[in-house]
């Protein structure tokens, strides 16, 4: 949230952009740490399953903008990416783009391991390419996305893999942008605990 918000009133946009965080019943503080940022819009979802699909398209129904970015909690936005993707009017270039995502792995106990670049090669793009992949990053426009309604709330898990493969159908594969995007904090994919919890979920 403080790279967005930052982002944003560096760039004097304050007037018309919005900041939605959808909170999926979380039991940590949260709520009152985006309550700090005087941009952001919370929306709280209660009592009721939740997952990665419904929370996007919650997000994106509580907002207005001709272009949506996503992000996920626990990724930290590069604020001169949006050079990358939008004229100097502030107006985005594509209808469906994304960046690099740069992995930071911790430990169960957050504790800083390594870092790759998510890519095939785990090094940098040399050159921008088109993919039928999203991730927990990207920028849509509007139209694009209410044309397939969203992402599939049935999927629990790989709910964006179906969604840039549904947009590819229609003709319209996500453009990886060869910049850095976004720092993305996780537990390693590889870490035991990871793997059983994703396995039990």
């Amino acid at each position: 949230l403080g790279s967005i918000q930052s982002m944003i009133c560096d760039k004097g946009v304050e007037n018309i952009c919005e900041i939605a965080y959808v909170d999926s019943n979380s039991t940590d503080d949260s709520i009152t740490i985006a309550e700090t940022f005087k941009l952001v819009k919370i929306i709280k979802i209660d009592n009721q399953p939740c997952n990665a699909a419904i929370a996007r398209n919650i997000g994106a129904q509580n907002t207005t903008g001709e272009y949506i970015i996503f992000l996920d909690g626990d990724m930290e936005f590069i604020p001169e990416f949006m050079t990358k993707i939008f004229n100097d009017n502030l107006v985005p270039i594509y209808d469906f783009v994304s960046g690099v995502v740069l992995d930071y792995f911790y430990d169960k106990n957050w504790i800083f391991k390594k870092k790759c670049y998510r890519t095939h090669s785990g090094r940098p793009l040399r050159q921008d390419q088109y993919e039928n992949t999203v991730g927990g990053f990207f920028c849509i426009r509007r139209t694009q996305w209410e044309e397939l309604n969203g992402m599939d709330i049935r999927f629990k898990n790989c709910e964006d893999l179906d969604f840039g493969l549904r947009m590819a159908h229609i003709g319209v594969p996500l453009l990886r942008k060869k910049e850095l995007g976004i720092i993305h904090h996780t537990i390693s994919y590889v870490n035991t605990f990871k793997i059983l919890k994703d396995f039990i979920s």
